[in-house]
């Protein structure tokens, strides 16, 4: 997030949460040798008691051993849990541990080298995520409202039936609408994240603005009423989807985009064919400026390409390099857009500010090099490196590659891995193809190991 060097610690903080909201969220949970490949999630809101119904429904591959181990909110007020194997059931104790995790136990011991499928009946008491403002209330990877394992690669399908007056919103492509009786159900499917969020609010709380960019729908869901506000990020990430999907390819896999203001969310996060935005940031527009504003939205849409949406990095390894791979070069595609919407003026307005506030709160006695950063931030500091530090270093790389050599690099590097996980060994490998004199790898490495500009 973009701002002056000296920030109020109120804002400090709330920029700190945005810049650690847009990176996966990780909770600790046991590692099973299992992978999840498949999701049938069916939700039921009711508002009498502002809770949600869920059964889960998960294709489990090489199941082995007594117990697994999942994320899995401990708000969760469990009912029947079992495993089917063909036609057999097998009962599912569950036990929670490490805050939000949760260990699945089997009465006998399950040896299956085939895919089986894990049950899960559960209800979630909505006061325990955001939703005081509007009746808007959201579920994300943080809540872990459904059980989910690291690095999952799955499909989800997702059915949720609200009452009428209400709306419901998840990742992919909408499967259906329909209505039955007083009740309005609606379905996704999405192939290609493991983020799988879920919004339920009253219809009238956000106003829903839709554009077309090409043939992809573009939904903006907005709590504000400022119309300056609500054009200013229309403009902005519609500008941003179009730039991105034709530097990439025209790929973009899903029938739309959303973009949805959380009034009593702080921070800003990509999902997966959808970015969700807080209040707060929006309000910094008038405080701050339109480029520091509208940057972290720009940020988030390039995310749809390269870190959330289509490439995927590990969390949780010990692969070094990932934070500058994920978030450094992904603000610098931002600014790469930036520089094409705005002019070159607004790339060097981008750079100076990026120093800036990096001297402002970086020195050698508090900097890590960004190479040892882990993939969740432990200060303040760590952040701004990452943030800010590292897509000057990004322009470096550009600069010693030139414009269509750097672009080309971004592009092959996509393509190589998209619906993939990639790591930071494998950018070094399609980095080396552009690189005519074998150097500029290692000069990529001193900047991350070094600390100072």
């Amino acid at each position: 997030m973009q701002g002056e060097v000296i920030l109020k610690e109120g804002q400090k903080v709330f920029s700190l949460l945005f810049l650690i909201m847009i990176i996966s969220f990780t909770l600790r949970a046991g590692v099973n040798s299992l992978h999840i490949t498949d999701y049938k999630l069916d939700a039921g809101f009711h508002e009498a008691d502002k809770s949600l119904s869920v059964k889960a429904q998960m294709k489990v591959s090489h199941l082995q051993g007594h117990h697994l181990d999942l994320l899995f909110t401990h708000f969760a007020k469990p009912g029947n849990a079992y495993v089917k194997a063909g036609k057999e059931r097998s009962p599912v104790n569950l036990t929670w541990f490490a805050g939000d995790s949760v260990r699945l136990t089997m009465e006998s011991k399950v040896h299956v080298s085939g895919t089986v499928v894990l049950v899960l009946e559960y209800s979630i008491p909505l006061d325990s995520v955001s939703g005081s403002i509007g009746f808007i209330y959201s579920l994300s990877r943080p809540e872990r409202w459904y059980p989910l394992q690291y690095n999952d690669l799955s499909t989800h399908t997702v059915t949720v039936n609200v009452p009428s007056g209400f709306s419901a919103l998840s990742t992919g492509d909408m499967l259906y609408k329909k209505v039955s009786g007083d009740r309005i159900i609606t379905s996704w499917n999405d192939r290609y994240n493991f983020t799988c969020p879920l919004f339920i609010f009253r219809s009238d709380s956000l106003k829903l603005i839709t554009k077309m960019s090409g043939k992809k729908t573009l939904n903006f869901f907005f709590y504000t009423r400022d119309t300056i506000l609500r054009d200013s990020y229309i403009d902005i990430v519609s500008g941003a989807f179009r730039y991105f999907n034709d530097f990439f390819g025209n790929d973009y896999p899903y029938d739309t985009y959303s973009f949805i203001e959380i009034p009593d969310n702080p921070a800003g996060a990509a999902a997966g064919s959808m970015q969700v935005f807080g209040s707060t940031l929006m309000a910094d527009f008038y405080t701050y400026g339109k480029l520091y504003a509208l940057k972290p939205a720009v940020h988030e849409v390039a995310h749809e390409w390269w870190g959330i949406g289509r490439i995927h990095y590990k969390d949780k390894t010990r692969d070094k390099g990932l934070q500058f791979l994920r978030e450094s070069v992904n603000e610098y595609l931002a600014y790469r857009f930036i520089e094409q919407y705005w002019g070159k003026d607004s790339l060097t307005k981008c750079l100076d500010l990026a120093k800036s506030y990096y001297k402002g709160y970086v020195n050698d006695s508090n900097e890590r090099s960004l190479m040892d950063i882990p993939q969740q931030f432990t200060s303040w500091e760590e952040a701004v490196v990452v943030y800010y530090k590292g897509p000057l270093i990004v322009h470096e790389l550009r600069k010693m590659l030139g414009d269509k050599q750097w672009d080309a690099l971004i592009r092959k590097f996509y393509t190589s891995y998209k619906d993939k996980f990639a790591t930071y060994d494998d950018f070094l490998q399609i980095l080396a193809e552009f690189d005519k004199t074998g150097n500029i790898p290692q000069t990529l490495n001193t900047y991350l190991t070094t600390k100072g500009l």
